[in-house]
């Protein structure tokens, strides 16, 4: 069982919002202990509104694709970025409006007590445990490169000219390069993903603080209310996801259970 919040503000700077997020979270028990609750963020870019048709299209795409697909969770979501990363692309091709529009494209599946990670571009996704914050994406980004150099700090990163300037994107290749990974769920665990807008101008201390006090639906707001009193300069896109309990698949329990009854009776014989 999770609990959870998002949102997707315009912010105080840009005429338009690119951003989007999205999440599904299955009713049907067999898919939701298969696959469990995705939760996608992506931030778009490109002209004549493309920007907003890439981050919506590529986190359509992204749920529809790992969902479809058959196989293990973290092979179902490296197949699904591809997909995404495909349709954005051959949208691009066909339509002269949609020409060189990309989107960032950050993704996790919650399932049992395993969180499927996904990631392309300067979005992030974040793990608060014990409110301490680990971010569990890299950016793919311009200065993000330069703090894994040395050559900047984090702090000056944040404020750096050319911070927007992305080096990964959904649309903008044919073949794309995905950063993968999975991590161990424990409870009163918090996952949280943002584009730019919201951790450029709220530092990561403070966004584990504020999701650590409050419930998911008062953190979104809190963040948010935040991150536009600090004028940020871009749209402003966060989903907070608590992990009350995880759910096991009977199956596997109802095993352990007949192995222990086995057990049991040949114990018994002797």
């Amino acid at each position: 069982m999770i609990e959870h919040a998002g949102s997707s503000a315009l912010g105080p700077v840009r005429p338009n919002n690119e951003d989007c997020i999205a999440h599904r979270a299955p009713e049907e028990s067999e898919v939701r202990l298969s696959k469990g609750c995705l939760f996608v963020v992506a931030d778009g870019v490109g002209g004549s509104r493309a920007g907003e048709v890439a981050s919506k299209e590529a986190a359509d795409a992204l749920i529809q694709h790992y969902y479809k697909n058959g196989k293990s969770p973290g092979r179902a979501l490296q197949e699904a970025f591809q997909q995404a990363n495909l349709h954005v692309y051959d949208m691009g091709q066909v339509n002269p409006d949609y020409r060189r529009m990309e989107t960032t494209l950050s993704a996790f599946a919650l399932v049992g007590d395993q969180a499927y990670i996904g990631h392309v571009g300067d979005s992030r996704i974040y793990l608060v445990r014990d409110r301490q914050i680990e971010q569990l994406t890299r950016d793919h980004s311009e200065v993000g490169e330069l703090v894994r150099m040395q050559l900047l700090t984090a702090d000056e990163a944040r404020h750096h000219p050319r911070r927007n300037v992305i080096t990964r994107s959904v649309g903008s290749e044919l073949m794309l390069q995905v950063d993968y990974r999975h991590v161990d769920i424990r409870l009163n665990d918090i996952f949280v993903t943002c584009t730019d807008g919201m951790w450029e101008p709220v530092e990561d201390s403070e966004i584990a603080e504020i999701v650590s006090k409050h419930s998911p639906e008062d953190a979104v707001r809190l963040l948010t209310e935040l991150g536009v009193e600090r004028g940020t300069a871009d749209n402003l896109s966060i989903q907070v996801v608590k992990v009350v309990e995880w759910e096991r698949k009977p199956a596997l329990a109802a095993s352990k259970n007949g192995l222990l009854q086995k057990a049991l009776r040949l114990f018994s014989r002797e």
